[in-house]
């Protein structure tokens, strides 16, 4: 049995949270399943994926790439999350 999108989003967002709490970075094999699992998600949701890839780049620093996958989100989702997740980014 496959995890739902929202279990896999509330998954990826915590882990996620974890390492921009404690101001640490992914390993590289850590990144790459993140990024992986960041693009599954976006085939189901791709407001959700984007807004995932954005959090990641901003764990990676490329502000670049989180500015644009952060965009993308909002302008697929006006749900105020993806603005506070942008913001937190």
């Amino acid at each position: 049995m496959t995890a739902q999108p929202e279990s896999i989003l509330n998954q990826l967002v915590e882990q996620l949270s974890k390492y921009a709490k404690s101001y640490t970075k992914p390993d590289e094999f850590t990144l790459r399943r993140l990024k992986n699992e960041a693009t599954m998600l976006m085939k189901v949701n791709a407001a959700e994926g984007a807004m995932i890839r954005g959090m990641i780049a901003c764990l990676e620093g490329d502000l670049d790439e989180c500015e644009k996958q952060h965009g993308i989100s909002i302008k697929l989702n006006h749900d105020p999350i993806f603005l506070q997740n942008y913001a937190l980014s």
